[in-house]
């Protein structure tokens, strides 16, 4: 997000701040307990951070070629014809899904 400043921290349990202290989020009102609303903050910072660099909008394509990696390594086992060319194909998926999160493609 280029409006913000990376990574974001959670402040006072329940506000969410991005590195130059500007208030992202503020979770003192909403559903549920305080200490649920904190659990939300740090989850919100969790995500945030862990996706430094990633472009959000290819992350649905990453989460389907790792599923599909996850289906070839289960259907084959890894000592067969059909693994190596379902291997082979999604490989080339992979790698685009990748450049793409980076930025790369557009």
């Amino acid at each position: 997000m280029s409006d913000y400043a990376e990574p974001f921290a959670v402040s006072g349990g329940i506000f969410v701040n991005d590195s130059a202290c500007r208030q992202i989020a503020s979770l003192d009102h909403g559903p549920g307990s305080r200490l649920y609303r904190e659990k939300l903050a740090a989850r919100i910072v969790a995500c945030v951070n862990g996706c430094e660099g990633i472009n959000p909008e290819a992350v649905p394509e990453l989460l389907a070629v790792c599923k599909a990696l996850r289906a070839a390594y289960t259907n084959h086992g890894t000592c067969s014809a059909g693994w190596a060319k379902d291997i082979a194909k999604t490989s080339g998926r992979a790698r685009v899904a990748i450049e793409w999160a980076e930025g790369d493609k557009t």
